[in-house]
């Protein structure tokens, strides 16, 4: 089966507890197509190690709109050499807290079910240790491409991890991609991150971490809880930061 998907890294990830209850449910592997944006050059090796997955390739579908999970999120990959039955899942509306966790409005469209379960499987190399890391794999270095989300509040988040992160934590910079810096997380006691595709990916890992995010509107606490994050994660702490902190772009 193919399961298409139009968003960026973390709308992507929201989709693996949908695909690990259809593989539960019919024990049929899933052949993912994505888009060719640029938060998908590393996700290859974590997304292979799913239970769930067959294999996982890109299509140059056109999205015009990532801040609804990828609008239009409808297409035939057949159109780009890709044959087999599909599905294509993503956003059928902007979510809302009343339609709960994210997988969940997904998942509504077709009458599937959500594994609330599940486990991003990251094996666990060494006993856990004592480190405190903070991730900022938004930028590895000031000219160099940015990596893992494709939206401008990459930097806010370095800026929000800088500011408020002691100086003195453990820096996981971004260089040995994604899957290696997943490996270090999960062996960390606790990880800081930023909003953002990684914090989805965290918040699916039983890992122990702090997300830092920025109050926009209606978008406060309780929303982010109750739409974009599993509920009831006790490994998981959110911190606001406050309103009279502004980050400016450097020229």
């Amino acid at each position: 089966m193919i399961f298409t998907h139009t968003g960026l890294l973390g709308d992507f990830i929201q989709t693996w507890p949908i695909a690990s209850w259809y593989y539960q449910k019919t024990g049929r592997k899933i052949d993912f197509v994505v888009t060719d944006a640029d938060c998908f050059k590393d996700i290859a090796e974590l997304t292979l190690k799913q239970p769930f997955t067959n294999s996982i390739r890109k299509a140059p579908f056109k999205v015009n709109d990532y801040g609804c999970g990828g609008q239009p999120y409808k297409f035939n990959p057949a159109d780009f050499g890709i044959n087999g039955e599909y599905i294509n899942l993503g956003y059928p509306c902007y979510p809302q807290i009343e339609h709960g966790w994210i997988p969940y409005l997904i998942a509504s469209e077709h009458n599937f079910g959500v594994d609330e379960n599940f486990i991003i499987n990251i094996p666990v190399k060494e006993a856990i240790n004592t480190d405190v890391l903070v991730s900022k794999p938004f930028i590895i270095e000031q000219d160099q491409k940015l990596q893992y989300d494709g939206l401008g509040k990459r930097e806010w988040g370095v800026f929000m991890l800088s500011y408020f992160v002691p100086s003195s934590v453990k820096t996981i910079s971004g260089k040995n991609g994604l899957y290696a810096d997943l490996c270090q997380i999960k062996q960390a006691s606790h990880t800081y991150v930023s909003e953002g595709g990684l914090s989805i990916i965290l918040d699916l890992m039983d890992v122990n971490f702090t997300m830092y995010y920025r109050e926009q509107g209606g978008c406060d606490g309780r929303w982010f809880e109750s739409v974009y994050y599993r509920q009831n994660n006790p490994k998981r702490k959110f911190i606001s930061i406050p309103k009279g902190i502004t980050f400016h772009k450097s020229p």
